[in-house]
């Protein structure tokens, strides 16, 4: 179900007055503070590493580790506020990461947190964000993220209100970790997705840059805290979570897995088990798995809802209304690419330069119309430049090489810009070294005894193998070589 814009503009410039009664929850406005402290929490607490970065410039950063139950406190005497926070896996693996912005006090760091940072950043990801050593990108961050996570707010209204979440988002943990373990947030390319968790249903989608323009599907809101969790889709959750690594349910690789061996490779990240997707299965969803990997398999045949209207990506998606016979396993089809409704841009350009050396000239667009049409302008293109063939003027050959190549220089080019291929090397006929051959085949048996002999007599005695001088490296002499050695003085 689409969101009126008129409604939820109007509800999210109403709802910018409640700023001011969370502002010491998040940090924006608070007095300043020595201390930072609060709670990781993703779809549970996280006993994560936690890194405060200030707004110095360079800037100075304070670390800790939170306990088993997500708590965490830093000591900020001497920064320089707005902070921004990530929480991240002790192991550096990278599984869990999350950020939040504080002035001082508190400062819980979870995924509603982590997409207010993305949407208050001009990278519109809160990783880069921390990442940016800008000052003016932290100030920036602080200045917009409570207006971000009120907008959040009022967008997912009927899902905080499900959950008895007042207008501070923050201000009761124990509600807002109900609603964290039963949906998922999810920042990709500037796009919020909030998800159901136990049912893969897509509940919000929309982009950072205007939240109200989103889509909420309330069709697809969890049952709220103390609802029992609905008949769960192992088939379904294999497909989304396992298949792209184990293969198709029917063939997969872990066909028989139980229960307690799929928490076990999660828990040990075996095989890249331990994303942070998968840490947040339940244990009923992993029950659900275990199950469809224990039973056979009946192919599915679906039942759809109408296409979505094609997005700007170039994609459309659809809901399953209904899979059948029951129990069976499938991968619904929820995607395909679609062509975006576009309007052909007529530009106008300025001059072609002058062609350049590389054989190309280009242009500028000087206007496109109609105004948000798409389109390629043509910005270069292929021209044939003014040549004028060189006339060289060398150094001398050089030497011979080992190689049998020699080498000289170009002394001048005329006419000047002129064009063409200078002739460099050239190939030659080195000379052959018989004392350095005779050093390096004979003299380590021989001394100089052996100088002076004729060249048919050093090619008999390697022949005959006289004196074992029959190897591999004498037999490879070229009767040049040979001759060079009885030659040399």
């Amino acid at each position: 179900m689409k969101p009126k814009h008129s409604t939820v503009r109007t509800a999210l410039a109403v709802t910018a007055v409640a700023l001011a009664l969370f502002a010491a929850a998040c940090g924006g406005t608070q007095a300043p503070s020595n201390t930072v402290r609060g709670a990781v929490v993703a779809a549970a607490p996280v006993a994560a590493e936690v890194t405060l970065k200030d707004s110095s410039s360079p800037p100075r950063t304070v670390a800790t580790t939170a306990d088993a139950s997500g708590q965490f406190s830093l000591d900020v005497t001497g920064l320089t506020p707005p902070y921004v926070l990530r929480a991240r896996s002790p192991d550096g693996s990278g599984q869990v990461q999350m950020h939040t912005v504080s002035g001082g006090g508190s400062a819980d760091i979870n995924p509603l947190t982590d997409t207010a940072v993305a949407g208050a950043s001009r990278h519109e990801d809160a990783g880069q964000s921390y990442d940016d050593d800008d000052a003016a990108e932290h100030q920036r961050t602080g200045d917009r993220f409570l207006s971000v996570l009120t907008q959040l707010r009022t967008v997912l209204a009927p899902l905080f209100d499900l959950y008895g979440i007042g207008a501070d988002p923050l201000a009761d943990r124990q509600k807002l970790a109900a609603l964290l373990h039963d949906v998922r947030f999810t920042v990709r390319r500037g796009t919020v997705t909030v998800t159901n968790r136990a049912t893969g249903g897509v509940i919000f989608t929309g982009p950072l840059s205007d939240l109200a323009s989103g889509t909420f599907y309330p069709e697809n809101l969890p049952g709220g805290p103390g609802t029992p969790p609905p008949t769960l889709d192992g088939a379904a959750l294999y497909a989304d979570n396992c298949m792209s690594c184990h293969g198709p349910l029917a063939t997969s690789q872990v066909r028989g897995a139980s229960a307690s061996s799929i928490q076990a490779a999660i828990d040990a990240n075996r095989g890249g088990m331990g994303s942070t997707t998968l840490r947040a299965l339940t244990p009923e969803q992993v029950a659900a798995i275990a199950a469809a990997l224990s039973t056979s398999t009946t192919a599915c045949t679906y039942t759809y809802g109408d296409w979505s209207a094609c997005g700007a990506d170039g994609t459309q998606s659809r809901t399953v209304v209904s899979a059948t016979p029951a129990g069976c396993t499938g991968t619904p089809v929820l995607t395909q690419s679609c062509t975006p409704p576009v309007t052909a841009c007529t530009y106008t350009y300025s001059d072609w330069s002058a062609c350049g050396a590389d054989g190309t000239q280009s242009r500028t667009v000087v206007s496109a119309t109609p105004a948000g049409c798409t389109g390629t302008p043509v910005l270069t293109q292929s021209c044939t430049p003014p040549v004028t063939a060189c006339t060289y003027t060398y150094s001398d050959w050089s030497a011979c090489s080992s190689a049998g190549t020699q080498t000289r220089t170009v002394v001048s080019a005329t006419p000047a810009g002129c064009a063409g291929t200078p002739v460099l090397t050239q190939a030659c006929t080195p000379p052959i070294d018989g004392a350095a051959l005779y050093t390096t085949y004979c003299a380590g048996c021989h001394g100089n005894s052996k100088k002076g002999s004729s060249a048919s007599s050093i090619q008999a005695a390697i022949d005959s193998n006289r004196g074992g001088m029959g190897t591999t490296a004498l037999r490879a002499l070229t009767p040049e070589q040979i001759a060079a050695i009885a030659a040399a003085p």
